[in-house]
């Protein structure tokens, strides 16, 4: 199955008695908090009726399972293994949905919330030459990071190479202390893997979108992406940042989209590139990403900016309002948000309002009321068992369209798909509205981005 996820955008101490003492209050202060903490987290556990095969019923929050035992936390603190032969029929179902749900999901941060800055020390920054060829007939450059190996088709600057280094480790440690509690995917060979290209000729002959500014090939599981979407140039014999056009906005999009990769098929799509967006709308300056003044980061990535007398100001005359349909977008499949059959057409126009409006969607989601990300949590958790249990996320679709056998099972898969989408979103979005109307859910919306300086109105 070929799947293809772009970025469209408009563009030690002395034992001392004082300070021994000090040490030990610090101590027992912090064990005193550990047992409040480790309280805590018993008292917000989900604690639900397990059932065994004699009839026998417990109290218990399941913490993990391995092929043939579950373990249990016990309303007591104690900690209980259970074989899963001895659990009825339907408990062995849900431990076994808790493990394939382990693939998607950890533990979300306290705070809930993305970090204000997000820097990288010294071994993360690191990147190693793996190959190097330049010949007249060959230009081939592979270095490798902690997580990424990336290669280029053309010989790149030091500085640049380190740049790119930190740019897809920084998102990696982002995506990380995600506010959702998202698992991150896990690439067999042990990287994720980036190609960079010169010109849109080898872009192409790749697997790349001319008319994207870079994609991700869930097939492939590698990222493509011309030089001419990062805003480079050459330089001498090698090539290097083409000043304040420099944008990397791009690779952090489609990092966003490989390190949820597993996600891609069992999410929406409108949080899929929502969740990418807003990652990107994260300033990135020298290793770093700040998520302090996101939404600075997003009003330039709708409106676009401009730069006057060494001022910045985002186009758009002031008080410039947004109109929006979140319902339009919420009930999306891939085709029609995408505008592609069985879909009708859309203008590149609509596809990038789409992505504006997804961006919009999923920062408000995490920050709705005091549930904040929870309610897109159990969203996105609805969704995916709903899409799941309708096979839609295994769909095959064929590789090549070579006859019109092929034309009509991709057209039929196409169609079951888009209905299936609909469907699990259909299921899920009572989570997310909360029993809101369209009318009150959109208030809230633009309630929320007025105080940040976003207008929104109703589209239409």
């Amino acid at each position: 199955m070929v799947r293809i996820h772009m970025a469209v955008f408009p563009r030690s101490s002395s034992l001392s008695g004082s300070g021994f003492g000090c040490r030990l209050r610090l101590l027992l202060l912090g064990l005193i908090a550990a047992l409040i903490s480790f309280a805590g987290a018993q008292e917000a556990g989900v604690f639900e009726k397990w059932t065994a095969l004699d009839g026998r019923e417990m109290s218990a929050q399941l913490l993990r399972s391995t092929d043939g035992e579950a373990e249990f936390l016990l309303r007591n603190g104690k900690r209980a293994k259970v074989a899963l032969d001895r659990l009825v029929e339907s408990d062995r179902l849900r431990v076994a949905e808790f493990r394939r749900a382990g693939k998607y999901w950890k533990t979300p941060p306290k705070h809930a919330q993305w970090p204000e800055r997000v820097s990288l020390n010294w071994l993360e920054s690191k990147v190693e030459v793996i190959e190097a060829i330049e010949t007249d007939e060959v230009s081939k450059h592979v270095y490798r990071t902690r997580h990424f190996e990336f290669e280029a088709d053309a010989k790149l600057a030091p500085n640049l190479v380190q740049d790119f280094c930190k740019i897809f480790e920084v998102t990696h440690a982002a995506l990380e202390q995600n506010p959702l509690g998202l698992q991150l995917y896990r690439p067999e060979s042990g990287y994720f893997k980036v190609r960079l290209f010169k010109d849109t000729m080898g872009y192409h002959r790749a697997g790349g979108l001319l008319n994207a500014a870079g994609v991700y090939n869930g097939a492939s599981k590698q990222i493509l992406v011309p030089f001419r979407s990062l805003g480079l140039r050459k330089a001498n014999v090698a090539w290097v940042r083409r000043g304040k056009v420099y944008d990397p906005t791009t690779l952090i999009h489609e990092v966003t989209h490989q390190l949820l990769d597993h996600w891609l098929e069992v999410a929406p799509i409108w949080f899929n590139e929502g969740i990418a967006d807003l990652v990107g709308a994260a300033r990135y300056d020298s290793g770093q990403l700040f998520f302090d003044r996101l939404e600075n980061g997003m009003k330039e990535r709708i409106l676009g900016k401009e730069r006057t007398n060494r001022r910045v100001r985002f186009r758009g005359a002031s008080g410039f309002e947004l109109p929006l349909d979140p319902k339009d977008v919420l009930q999306a499949s891939r085709a029609q948000f995408m505008g592609y059959p069985p879909a009708r057409r859309l203008e590149h126009s609509q596809v990038v309002h789409h992505y504006h409006t997804s961006l919009l969607l999923v920062h408000f989601a995490l920050n709705d009321g005091k549930e904040g990300p929870g309610g897109l949590r159990q969203y996105l958790e609805t969704y995916r068992q709903d899409v799941t249990r309708r096979g839609i996320n295994e769909l095959e679709f064929p590789d090549k369209i070579a006859t019109d056998e092929d034309r009509e099972l991709a057209q039929q898969l196409l169609i079951r798909r888009m209905m299936g989408e609909r469907a699990g979103m259909d299921a899920a979005l009572p989570k997310l509205t909360r029993g809101r109307s369209d009318e009150v859910f959109f208030d809230d919306m633009a309630g929320f981005y007025r105080s940040k300086g976003i207008f929104l109105k109703p589209a239409g």
